[in-house]
């Protein structure tokens, strides 16, 4: 996605596409099991690599933050922001598209106006929002970023200040938060709830703003030549799978219990792994051939509008079996069936949406970092 304040870095569009990607299978897979006759239990420990990656696919969403609080933090790290042109931008970013589905959803849910309202003003899931079925149980994590918008430009700005120990100890402090939330009483709500909160994920953003710093060139860390290596870039993504595998190795998602404690540091893990992918593969040497770079480019800058539409069509297509079982093994299925038949009428349907709702607001923006002439 192309930008005033920063130039253009396809591949951080590359690993847009990817976050979505990752999220619209690992959906997929779950909505495929109720209609296709072979398909019983989604709820299963693999001990395949790739199986893991797709079954804890919701993995994909930690992706998404650290990526919000790198390319923020790249842009403006020791600099000076608008705070309201920055909150501008941001809503002009994602307020239409969001907008347009809490409406219809509100509207086909009949939801009350308490429930409109704090879907509007990004309240979920501090308060009860609009929630359809087929529109909006995915879009809180919208309102978890926009919670995170809200709060950057000072966090940004006390990094600069007091450097890098800032963010760790405020990575610290969620952790204890999540810690003594754990240890509270047993009746409440699991840790594992926690994890759709903004206390569930700010450290997701510190991490990812820690390592867009870094990438700005304007901090005390300066950037490697080892950080440019391919083998680095391979070294990451390759922990970044082992992270994943040894999470759902324990349990994952469906089995790890809502109470166990290894969900107090478990965000942190991701956004430490996801938060190497992104640094190293941002800066790597080597690229993907020219074609095949643009395309994932492409459809990187439609990322947002794949988000917010993905849950239509991975509920819609396995429930109307329009698309015959490509498998036997329910991974393989989704992986083929978003990757050959979803993902195009997705990108399709969300490069019309990028067209006539999100690109002419967008175009409203204007540069957050302020300008102040020499002495």
């Amino acid at each position: 996605m192309k930008s005033q304040n920063i130039h253009y870095v396809p591949k951080l569009d590359h690993l847009r596409f990817f976050a979505a990607f990752l999220v619209a299978v690992y959906h997929y897979y779950y909505f495929q099991s109720g209609f296709y006759t072979q398909f019983k239990d989604p709820a299963v420990i693999s001990k395949s690599v790739g199986s893991a990656l797709i079954l804890e696919g919701h993995t994909g969403v930690s992706l998404f933050l650290v990526l919000s609080g790198f390319i923020f933090c790249a842009i403006s790290y020791g600099k000076e922001i608008d705070y309201w042109r920055f909150v501008q931008n941001r809503l002009l970013r994602i307020m239409p598209l969001y907008g347009l589905f809490v409406l219809l959803g509100a509207f086909l849910s009949a939801a009350p106006l308490s429930k409109i309202l704090a879907s509007l003003l990004f309240l979920p899931p501090l308060a009860p929002g609009v929630d359809f079925t087929l529109l909006t149980p995915h879009l809180w994590t919208i309102s978890v970023e926009f919670q995170f918008y809200l709060i950057f430009p000072f966090l940004v700005g006390f990094m600069h200040r007091y450097g890098m120990r800032h963010a760790c100890g405020l990575i610290l402090l969620v952790m204890l938060l999540r810690a003594l939330i754990w240890l509270g009483p047993k009746d409440l709500r699991g840790i594992q709830a926690v994890g759709t909160t903004l206390l569930g994920r700010l450290d997701q953003f510190l991490i990812g703003m820690m390592a867009g710093a870094v990438y700005s060139g304007r901090t005390a860390f300066k950037k490697t030549e080892w950080l440019k290596h391919p083998l680095t870039a391979l070294a990451a993504i390759a922990l970044a799978l082992a992270a994943v595998y040894v999470f759902h190795r324990m349990g994952g998602y469906r089995h790890l219990g809502g109470r166990h404690g290894f969900w107090v540091i478990w965000p942190t893990i991701e956004g430490l792994v996801w938060g190497g992918v992104v640094i190293t593969y941002t800066m790597c040497r080597l690229d993907w051939p020219g074609v095949i770079s643009r395309g994932f480019a492409h459809l990187g800058t439609l990322s947002y509008s794949i988000y917010v539409t993905h849950w239509l069509f991975v509920h819609d297509m396995p429930f109307h079996a329009w698309i015959p079982q490509l498998s036997r093994s329910m991974t393989t299925n989704a992986f083929l069936s978003v990757g050959l038949v979803v993902m195009p009428l997705i990108a399709l349907f969300s490069w019309l949406i990028f067209q006539v709702i999100e690109k002419p607001f967008f175009e409203l923006r204007k540069s957050y970092l302020i300008k102040r002439d020499a002495p």
